[in-house]
């Protein structure tokens, strides 16, 4: 953790050190939807930054309104960094109509869309069966580490093109972010034995299987957003009996059903963060670290 720290620190120091009009540049204000997308902000942007996030770490991104609040930052923003594909679509154009700001226009510099550089994994759902399908793909990119590797590098380059005197000191960053990331992954990965086969309430936990040895083997929900009924429930857990599995969820989303099927088959149940509790790396990689802890047990 402080070799990555001090990694960003000189990265900075070396690119920012020689500008004395740098010094004097004004700090970009960027918004992020969620605190990994804040995580991206904070560790690119470094000092020419400030950041504020508009999620909690334990609200569900899909279902809330636009706020006052929310609406405020956003007219003051020179960027909005949002995960895109559909995740927010219920609040995130509202608020950015209400604000009124010209900089955070779709195609303009200053809006950027984390899901736009990716070739997102698609969805698990069948969409003929209705519930909140994500037809753009799964937008739970920050459940994957290389994703967020891929995003980190994407956001460099657009801070760059708002702030060319710091481009260096943006893409070192996201080099050290990749670095510190790409050199845990490895004995994370160490510390499961055979595959592990997960259940999941919903489909965030697909991007697992990008980075982890886990197979993403059935769903509590029958349609995204949908409470599921007893005879899904019932069909799922005659599908997994006799196997060995864990339950996964979300910490925000209803237990009950898939606690049934955790009893019913005797599997563990984990409810897990899905987003880190501060916006900045160190809780990024507690937060992965909380995920394997959790799961290779």
């Amino acid at each position: 953790m402080k070799a990555f720290l001090a990694a960003v620190a000189v990265a900075f120091g070396i690119a920012l050190a020689p500008s004395a009009a740098l010094a004097e540049a004004p700090r970009l204000l960027v918004v992020a939807t969620t605190p990994s997308m804040g995580v991206i902000a904070r560790t690119v942007g470094g000092d020419r930054v400030d950041v504020q996030v508009l999620v909690a770490p334990d609200r569900d991104a899909h279902t809330l309104n636009a706020r006052p609040s929310m609406i405020a930052h956003l007219r003051r923003a020179d960027l909005v960094l949002a995960v895109g594909a559909q995740l927010e679509e219920g609040w995130l154009p509202a608020a950015l109509d209400a604000a009124a700001n010209p900089r955070l226009r779709k195609g303009q510099p200053g809006y950027f869309a984390a899901a736009e550089p990716l070739h997102l994994r698609p969805t698990r759902f069948d969409p003929a069966l209705g519930g909140h399908v994500h037809g753009e793909g799964n937008p739970h990119l920050n459940l994957s580490p290389p994703r967020m590797i891929t995003v980190a590098h994407a956001f460099a380059d657009r801070l760059a093109a708002l702030a060319p005197e710091s481009a260096p000191a943006f893409e070192a960053a996201a080099a050290a972010f990749e670095d510190a990331l790409r050199s845990r992954l490895p004995a994370l990965r160490a510390r499961f034995g055979a595959p592990l086969r997960l259940v999941a309430h919903h489909e965030e936990f697909d991007y697992f299987a990008e980075w982890l040895p886990v197979e993403l083997v059935g769903f509590v929900e029958e349609k995204p957003g949908v409470p599921p009924g007893p005879a899904h429930l019932a069909r799922l857990i005659e599908q997994q009996r006799g196997q060995a599995g864990t339950i996964v969820l979300a910490n925000y989303q209803p237990q009950a059903p898939a606690r049934r099927v955790a009893d019913e088959l005797g599997w563990p149940l984990h409810a897990l963060a899905l987003e880190p509790a501060t916006a900045d790396a160190e809780s990024y990689f507690a937060l992965i670290e909380h995920w394997v802890d959790s799961l290779a047990q």
